[in-house]
Formats: C-alpha cells, sequence, structure tokens
C-alpha cells in the first residue's frame, strides 16, 4: 500500500509539471507574438482632424499615425511655415504597424501605425518625395511651388507671397503634345487653379539651373510663372 501511494504521488507531480510547462510555453509565445518596430520611410500628413502616412513604394495603404508624445508632430511643425489647413513633410521613423482601428476617424484608414522614434524629418519636395507624381513646378520672388501627383491624388499650391497653401483632389491634364493644362475647380473657399506646363527650356533666374519645361499658374487673380520638373526626370538634378 505504502509503494502504491508513492507512485500514486509521483504521478501526479508528472501531471502537474506536464500541465505547468504548456503553460510557460504559451506564454513565451504570445510575448513573441507581439508586433515588431520596423524602420519606416515616407510622407507624414497632417491636420487638425488628421494624421495620416504612407510608406514610401506602396500608395495602395494609408496609415491612421498614433504619436502619443508628438515626437514626430513637433518635428514636422518646424517645417510649417506658416497656418494651413493641412501640411505634408518627408520622415524617417521606427514605428509599429498594428491592426486598424474598430471605431473613431482611424477606423477610416487602412491599418494604425504608432511611433516609436523619428529619425530624420526633412520638408517635402522634388528630391524627398517618393510617391509617381506628374510636376514639381517652381517660382520665386517670391517663392512658390505646386505639386501636382496622381500617385497621392493631390495638388498642392504653396505660395509665400500671400502665406497661404492649398490642397485640391488632382485632376487630369488635358494633353496636347508635350503640353499639359490642368484645370482645377475651386474648393471651400479655395481659388480655382489653371495650371499650363509646356515643353520648353526654362531658367529659374536664381541659378545656373536649366530646366526642361515651363509653367504659368492662374489662381484666382495671381498669375504665377516658373519653371517645372517632370516625375520622369527626377534623376538629372
Amino acid at each position: 500500500m505504502k509503494i502504491i501511494q508513492q507512485s500514486g504521488f509521483g504521478i501526479l507531480a508528472s501531471l502537474l509539471l506536464f500541465s505547468c510547462n504548456p503553460g510557460r510555453e504559451n506564454t513565451e509565445n504570445n510575448a513573441g507574438t507581439q508586433p515588431d518596430t520596423v524602420t519606416l520611410k515616407g510622407i507624414y500628413t497632417y491636420s487638425p482632424k488628421l494624421s495620416s502616412f504612407m510608406e514610401c513604394g506602396d500608395d495602395s495603404t494609408t496609415y491612421w499615425l498614433s504619436d502619443p508624445d508628438s515626437l514626430l508632430g513637433i518635428r514636422a511643425r518646424e517645417f510649417q511655415f506658416f497656418p494651413s489647413d493641412r501640411n505634408s513633410v518627408f520622415a524617417e521613423l521606427e514605428a509599429v504597424k498594428l491592426p486598424p482601428q474598430d471605431r473613431g476617424t482611424g477606423a477610416e484608414y487602412d491599418s494604425l501605425l504608432k511611433v516609436v522614434k523619428v529619425l530624420n524629418v526633412s520638408a517635402k519636395n522634388f528630391r524627398t518625395d517618393c510617391f509617381p507624381y506628374d510636376f514639381w513646378c517652381l517660382g520665386n520672388e517670391p517663392f512658390w511651388s505646386v505639386e501636382i501627383s496622381g500617385g497621392e491624388n493631390l495638388i498642392r499650391l504653396t505660395d509665400m507671397g500671400t502665406e497661404s497653401a492649398y490642397y485640391y483632389q488632382y485632376t487630369e491634364p488635358v494633353i496636347e503634345g508635350d503640353n499639359y493644362t490642368y484645370d482645377v475647380p475651386a474648393e471651400a473657399g479655395q481659388p480655382s487653379l489653371k495650371i499650363i506646363v509646356k515643353k520648353e527650356e526654362c531658367s529659374d533666374g536664381m541659378s545656373d539651373r536649366n530646366y526642361d519645361y515651363s509653367v504659368t499658374v492662374h489662381a484666382g487673380d495671381r498669375t504665377l510663372t516658373g519653371c517645372a520638373i517632370s516625375g520622369k526626370g527626377v534623376s538629372s538634378f
């Protein structure tokens, strides 16, 4: 009888040990399923009601960006030179990709991106724009620019002369030979735009750089003239 009791105790101890091991293994597995931190480069766009990120090379996914410590927000505002309803910068950061939110504004986006560390932030321009675009248009005295991007579905006018920036939905151009005309309707108090890009040699008047396209922009009652860079010829600059 004594031997049987010892055997029963040994069996019970073995069962307890066996039942504990899977639990510890599951805990380790659960810890291992935590999302990894990844390094991303892309375009961060923000406004009082918007915080989104598009990763370079992937225009099919738009992330709702969570920046709880304002790590990216503070750096981005260093490149906001005057009040604007919507702004964009180029950013390189470490972040965690998470499933989309079930409710709230973030639920409208493909996924959630949580900022862990900001590595670099710089102004968005034709060198840092990593999505397909039609043209970047530039002018001086005072400085202005127009970004025309089918890849991001936008046309943006930044005008230092009036200290204003306007965003529009992308409009397909009328193409006649090597000339492109964009008729952009007025939106939410913003002036209509007529952008005419012509294939002809152009100088910005401030440097020795020559461009392959000239541009004229009619923005309300203002007319701006300058040069344009084609998205197909960025490597030459």
